[in-house]
């Protein structure tokens, strides 16, 4: 009798204790009202820059990490470095996921190599075993191509500088694939171009903020003829498009002679038996999933980088100058900058580079995360599978980091009063992500870009546009929405600085003949 009388107390008490938790919300990061869930997704399509409103919560509700629920998938904002480091790099084993978004679920596994998910096995390994082996650590290899590119550039900015977007796009893919695959690409209307360049569109349209099944996943059940589901579309163009992206590129090296040296070329040499033995297709398939990464990772990043470079010398003249002073006395207006000689040696291009890196981010909202357990941060529970951002824009403006002043585009912020670099300023890293999904790639990327402003700023001037009445053209600084936000093309003019820069471009064009 006792003993049932005990076991009826403990399953009493287990109940209330049950219900009590149940009935006892957590403490998630705070954020608008569930009541606004659908207000707030709606006030999100009409904000031109979305990660400025999300910096502003964290005004608003005094915490550093805020967040917003839509239909039980918690998203969360975070807003301070601090943050950023304490769970990407701190927590890093529990941060590392890719989340699956809504869209993603449409498109199939055709897409998993740009998604790939962390794991601790060895197909994570192996991945950035190749990453690192052929990028990070072999930026010496990359460096001649890089230099031939920007020569090229320069020529083609020379003929026709209104068309200086179609210039950047060629010489940062053309680049790419060329280092990656070995593939010489024309010019205009090149096949393997324009499948690059279809993903991309595709993929920005797919992770828009217009693209509503990400916000609302139950419309991915709705009939795929009614109006406002042409999310369908989009998901399948983008299917096709990601395996063109795998496929077509790798196919190519395998049976055109002509490809020449690439890090595709190296690695397939390096594979061992024969095409049905399991391990010689699962490195195979490695290697098509890193080559396509490197391609959608780089090239789209790269060039709005570039765009953005463009935009802030129209902005900008005062800094232009500065930066073309430094250069020419170095190089006494004799010869092109290159990276034998100069680079290490130009304090005041590098604090550029980093500053249109922090001042423009490509991804303001970085790439998703996705908590793969549940866990506490201070005072607030993140929920296993949440969603998780960092504000990348935020980060790069706090002002106890890259000190005063940071929504004014300033490279003397890197700089000491010397002019030599300021070590206390750190580079911004948080352009490239974070952690142990931070861009592989990103001194290729850094060196890459610096050879491209140096060269254009050594032989051009970059100023407004002249409209046919006579006035200047003011670029508008509009933007596209999408994981990588590219500023709405522009016009501007680019002519030759200097009879020593004219001539300096004409060797060019001597040596090319």
């Amino acid at each position: 009798m006792i003993q049932l009388l005990f076991s009826a107390v403990a399953i009493f008490s287990g109940i209330i204790i049950w219900r009590v938790t149940q009935s006892s919300p957590v403490l998630l990061p705070p954020g608008p009202p569930g009541i606004s869930y659908i207000g707030t997704i709606l006030k999100f399509l009409s904000i031109e820059k979305p990660w400025v409103e999300l910096f502003e919560w964290t005004k608003k509700y005094d915490s550093d990490v805020v967040s917003i629920s839509l239909f039980r998938r918690q998203f969360i904002i975070l807003n301070t470095s601090k943050a950023a480091d304490d769970l990407f790099v701190k927590r890093g084993l529990n941060y590392s996921a890719r989340p699956r978004i809504p869209i993603l679920d449409l498109v199939g596994h055709s897409i998993d190599w740009l998604f790939l998910s962390y794991s601790t096995d060895r197909v994570w390994r192996d991945h950035r075993k190749i990453y690192h082996r052929e990028f990070d650590s072999q930026t010496l290899l990359h460096r001649p191509g890089e230099i031939a590119s920007a020569r090229k550039l320069l020529r083609n900015l020379l003929e026709s500088p209104e068309n200086y977007l179609n210039h950047l796009r060629y010489t940062v893919g053309s680049t790419i694939l060329r280092t990656t695959f070995g593939i010489s690409v024309k010019p205009v209307n090149d096949p393997i171009v324009a499948i690059l360049v279809r993903f991309f569109n595709t993929l920005d349209i797919a992770f828009g903020i217009k693209t509503l099944v990400n916000a609302f996943p139950f419309l991915r059940y709705l009939p795929k003829w009614l109006p406002g589901t042409s999310f369908y579309s989009t998901a399948n163009e983008l299917k096709r498009s990601a395996i063109n992206m795998l496929e077509v590129p790798l196919s190519l090296v395998q049976t055109d002679a002509s490809t020449t040296s690439s890090i595709a070329s190296r690695v397939l040499d390096s594979l061992e038996g024969t095409i049905e033995d399991p391990d010689h297709l699962y490195n195979l398939q490695i290697l098509k999933n890193v080559l396509a990464g490197v391609y959608a990772a780089g090239a789209d990043t790269t060039l709005t980088a570039m765009q953005w470079f463009i935009f802030a010398m129209v902005k900008y003249p005062d800094i232009q100058a500065k930066a073309q002073t430094a250069i020419e006395q170095r190089t006494e207006a004799k010869r092109l900058p290159d990276f034998e000689s100069d680079f290490g040696a130009l304090p005041y291009i590098d604090a550029l580079v980093n500053e249109v890196l922090r001042f423009f981010p490509v991804l303001p909202l970085g790439m998703p995360h996705c908590a793969m357990e549940e866990d506490v941060y201070g005072k607030y529970f993140i929920p296993k599978n949440a969603i998780i951002f960092s504000n990348s824009w935020a980060l790069l403006r706090e002002e106890q980091v890259f000190g005063p002043n940071t929504d004014i585009f300033y490279p003397e912020r890197f700089l000491n009063d010397n002019g030599i670099r300021n070590l206390d300023i750190p580079d911004p890293d948080a352009a490239f992500g974070y952690g142990r999904r931070i861009c592989a790639g990103q001194n290729v990327a850094r060196e890459f870009l610096w050879i491209m402003m140096v060269s254009i700023l050594s032989c051009f001037n970059i100023s407004k546009a002249v409209s046919k009445d006579g006035t200047l053209t003011e670029p508008s600084g509009k933007h596209t929405l999408g994981l990588v936000v590219h500023p709405l093309p522009f016009p501007c003019k680019i002519t030759p600085r200097s009879t020593q820069a004219e001539q300096l471009l004409a060797a060019i064009e001597a040596h090319s003949t």
